[in-house]
């Protein structure tokens, strides 16, 4: 069953679908968060794919728009990475006290700037059980700065606009303050973390320092390179296998609550 939902965060309502196994719960649950300048459906609709395939495997999922994205109440301009971990936190409250949700087996999963969002949630919530990745930036400031100069974009005043977007100036002025690497050494659970070789928004490197900090503190945590794969895994074959491994980790790490050992450093590509 799908059906939506809407909450509220700092007296904002923000707007999103819930996937609602059949049969009797609560059930395991993940919480999607999509990327700057995204939404709840991602490209390609891979978000609502993915949040479909968890569905039929057991997991109740919620798949929301941030305050100031899509649907949800505000304006992008507003928008701050230090808000949507607001909201992500908000997010994870409320889906945990949801009578379809088994609130100790809860997952996180983000895409780009989300995997940031995420990995910062997920060092501050004990709700987070399992954590995945997608295409994480790791550096805020030097990313956006990177991506704005490639567009001959100049940052001297404000608001900024970027391919449709405006962004404001608490978003920038901010960035340098947000440490995904460093709040991600406190997550309570085992990380997945998954990066597309020929990713040019977010290098893999980004991805690498994850993992480099994970280890460093023996946090368990796996990565895997798919090779070919862009910065949202554009293309049937690519989606496929982001959605294989990512449904086959949170089955392991929530369903059956182990975590599958293998390479930390895997890279897979589409069969031939």
């Amino acid at each position: 069953m799908e059906r939506p939902v809407t909450f509220t965060n700092e007296g904002q309502q923000m707007v999103g679908i819930l996937h609602v196994p059949d049969g009797g719960g609560p059930h395991p649950g993940v919480v999607l968060f999509h990327g700057c300048t995204g939404n709840k459906s991602e490209d390609h609709w891979i978000f609502v794919k993915l949040a479909r395939r968890l569905c039929r495997e057991g997991f109740t999922v919620l798949r929301f728009d941030f305050r100031n994205s899509c649907d949800s109440e505000g304006d992008f301009e507003d928008m701050t990475v230090s808000g949507e971990i607001s909201d992500g936190l908000r997010s994870l409250e409320w889906f945990s006290e949801r009578p379809e949700v088994d609130r100790n087996r809860i997952g996180l999963l983000g895409l780009s700037l989300g995997g940031a969002v995420a990995a910062c949630v997920a060092g501050r919530s004990p709700l987070v059980r399992s954590l995945v990745l997608w295409s994480p930036v790791s550096r805020l400031k030097e990313t956006f700065e990177r991506l704005m100069a490639v567009k001959g974009v100049e940052v001297d005043k404000f608001p900024v606009e970027y391919e449709g977007f405006r962004f404001g100036r608490a978003f920038w002025e901010e960035l340098h303050r947000i440490k995904p690497l460093r709040e991600i050494r406190l997550v309570k659970g085992p990380v997945l973390i998954i990066h597309g070789s020929e990713d040019r928004t977010v290098p893999p490197m980004a991805s690498e320092e994850y993992q480099e900090v994970l280890e460093s503190y023996r946090l368990p945590c796996e990565r895997v390179v798919i090779e070919g794969a862009d910065h949202t895994y554009t293309g049937t074959d690519y989606e496929n296998l982001v959605i294989e491994e990512t449904v086959g980790w949170f089955r392991r790490t929530l369903l059956e609550r182990r975590i599958y050992a293998r390479p930390q450093d895997e890279i897979c590509g589409p069969r031939a």
